[in-house]
């Protein structure tokens, strides 16, 4: 609203205008004066890393229809915040804000696009540039760092494989030198760019302070990153782009799960680093074990991570939910149960720092009856404590329960609640999903008395952690008598190209895990 009521986009098309500049704008009030609060404005980026494929639409895109715009908010949001980042860091601070005082002065209460803004940029060619190239096309960056007869260069290609594609590229660098760290900008705006009067003994780090849209894979075989020269932030970003390259095929699979191996049994039990190694193996078993493998991984990772005790203690921990999670969850420790049980025969259970893990656990180990008794503590608990029991009660321990958690999202007690994203969690695991393929199958009509017409379209992204050729066919199968809905059969085809991606990408991982599967 503080810059949609000054100046209104033109059409659709260049929502982003409005919501990029005011959440710009707030990222940089909560960072400047509410540091303590910092973290909120981070994590966000990676995630929608997962979702910005060559298969959705660009931040700039034709809007024809209601509703084609509902799944755009973290385009806006997150990336054209990136976006902005990059200018500024291209043109300075003080040159970004005049260029935006006189685009909002030049078009006060009035229509603008996104020419509008270029074209106050126009002192600025590499920056028009850099906004033209990622708002209008998806996808994004892997910059590679290469290094042949001592010289260093950087070369960008599509991360998710469309070589037509290249963006104007600033990079921010820390290079290591043996004795200080030194800050280097460069801009890749074409297949390559030559790193001058680098020591070819040197260190790099790519994505400073996590200033860029990209990827970044070292192919240099420079001897080892010093992640102790890196702030608490770039070893985060480290870490998330680590896994990135891993689900990609870019690195060795087996190698990088040891390193989470590694990280967790090292670390301290609370640091952030420990609750980034249980998402990337959490997501090893959500989109690449199958189901039939994902007991023998299980009993792996049981003899590889640490034993624990007393989950009073862990409980305790700023990381406790991935714990907890993790343990219960996907190595079927009786341990966190047992604990998840106690907590929920206290009386304060709802108010519990780990009521979303603690569900979770619940769910997933809980009989019939005891699984109807969670169902009906989101009818009876407050509303403050509904979206967090609706998060947890999909992680189901069979078929009939995934049943009973749908019939949940589309009674009358959720109405008012956003529920069409929430059909994916029993989809989370691998066994259930020809089970949740079925259910859109038989129930379209019940699906749209509860969801406006044009939310039904996005239906087929509650598929958007499958990953094999055969769950392919059954989203195909799934949808197959939706085709009449409006964008529904777009977003369905962006849906199956992922899932082919995903595929050919874990079935590399798993050929470089056969030492641990063939147990």
């Amino acid at each position: 609203m503080w810059f949609g009521n000054s100046v209104t986009m033109a059409w659709y098309d260049d929502f982003w205008l409005n919501e990029t500049f005011a959440e710009f704008m707030a990222v940089k009030i909560v960072r400047r004066h509410f540091p303590e609060l910092a973290s909120c404005t981070y994590g966000r980026k990676s995630r929608l890393y997962h979702f910005d494929t060559n298969s959705v639409a660009p931040m700039r895109a034709k809007m024809q229809k209601l509703g084609d715009n509902i799944p755009m908010d973290d385009f806006h949001y997150v990336k054209g915040v990136a976006v902005l980042n990059m200018v500024e860091q291209v043109i300075g601070e003080d040159a970004l804000s005049g260029v935006m005082q006189a685009y909002f002065a030049e078009n006060k209460y009035g229509n603008a696009n996104t020419n509008s803004f270029l074209s106050k940029l126009s002192a600025f060619p590499l920056a028009q540039q850099l906004v033209d190239s990622f708002t209008s096309q998806s996808s994004y960056p892997l910059i590679t760092l290469k290094k042949n007869n001592g010289e260093f260069s950087l070369e960008q290609s599509d991360f998710n494989g469309n070589s037509d594609k290249q963006w104007t590229v600033p990079v921010f660098m820390k290079i290591w030198n043996g004795h200080s760290m030194l800050s280097k900008q460069g801009v890749v705006s074409g297949k390559t760019l030559a790193i001058k009067n680098i020591p070819s003994d040197s260190r790099i780090w790519l994505n400073e302070d996590d200033k860029g849209y990209y990827r970044f894979f070292d192919a240099s075989g420079q001897d080892g990153l010093l992640l102790t020269k890196l702030n608490e932030r770039e070893r985060e970003v480290y870490f998330d782009n680590l896994d990135a390259l891993a689900e990609h095929g870019y690195i060795d699979f087996q190698m990088y799960l040891e390193q989470q191996i590694t990280t967790i049994n090292t670390m301290p039990k609370g640091s952030r680093a420990v609750s980034i190694a249980f998402s990337a193996l959490s997501d090893a078993f959500v989109s690449t074990i199958p189901a039939e493998k994902q007991a023998v991984f299980s009993v792996y990772l049981k003899t590889k991570l640490p034993r624990i005790e007393d989950w009073s203690e862990v409980a305790a921990l700023s990381t406790a939910q991935s714990w907890l999670s993790f343990y219960g969850l996907y190595l079927h420790d009786d341990r966190v149960y047992q604990y998840a049980l106690r907590q929920y025969a206290e009386s304060d259970f709802l108010h519990s720092d780990n009521l979303e893990a603690l569900v979770k656990v619940l769910a997933f180990n809980a009989n019939k009856a005891q699984y109807r008794a969670l169902l009906g503590l989101f009818e009876k608990a407050e509303a403050e404590y509904k979206d967090v029991l609706l998060d947890s009660l999909g992680y189901v321990s069979n078929t009939e329960h995934v049943s009973l958690f749908y019939d949940l999202l589309l009674s009358d007690a959720t109405v008012g609640f956003a529920i069409g994203y929430r059909f994916q969690y029993p989809a989370f695991q691998p066994r259930f999903r020809a089970h949740v393929a079925q259910f859109f199958a038989t129930n379209q009509a019940r699906v749209a008395t509860r969801l406006a017409q044009d939310e039904l379209q996005w239906m087929p992204y509650n598929f958007m952690t499958a990953c094999s050729e055969k769950e392919r066919d059954l989203v195909i199968e799934a949808f197959s008598q939706w085709q009449k809905i409006p964008g529904l059969a777009a977003k369905e085809q962006e849906i199956v190209e992922r899932i082919l991606a995903c595929s050919g990408n874990a079935q590399k991982a798993l050929n470089s895990m056969q030492t641990i599967l063939s147990r």
